[in-house]
């Protein structure tokens, strides 16, 4: 993740008066997945192509994340952190 989205994500967990709690293991793993899949691809289109894939999948979590927490802040009250977040899945739309 970008400094500048842990630095948002930040401000949002301020807002929110909260602790961030837990890690990205789903999409570290699928990282590391598709990178020992490149290692043991003699194939370079092959490879380009997981690469890519990989890239793609993780990208979509993160819209599909910060769209769930946009969620969960307008649910709780906390427009500011809504707005953010908001704003953050946007940036990557």
């Amino acid at each position: 993740m970008a400094a500048r989205q842990v630095g948002q994500l930040g401000e949002v967990f301020r807002h929110a008066r909260v602790a961030p709690v837990g890690t990205e293991d789903g999409v570290i793993a699928a990282i590391e997945r598709a990178t020992r899949r490149a290692r043991d691809t003699a194939d370079p289109v092959a490879r380009d192509v997981g690469v890519v894939a990989t890239s793609r999948m993780a990208f979509h979590y993160y819209i599909a994340w910060y769209g769930t927490l946009r969620d969960y802040a307008e649910a709780l009250g906390l427009p500011e952190a809504a707005g953010a977040l908001d704003d953050m899945r946007h940036e990557l739309e």
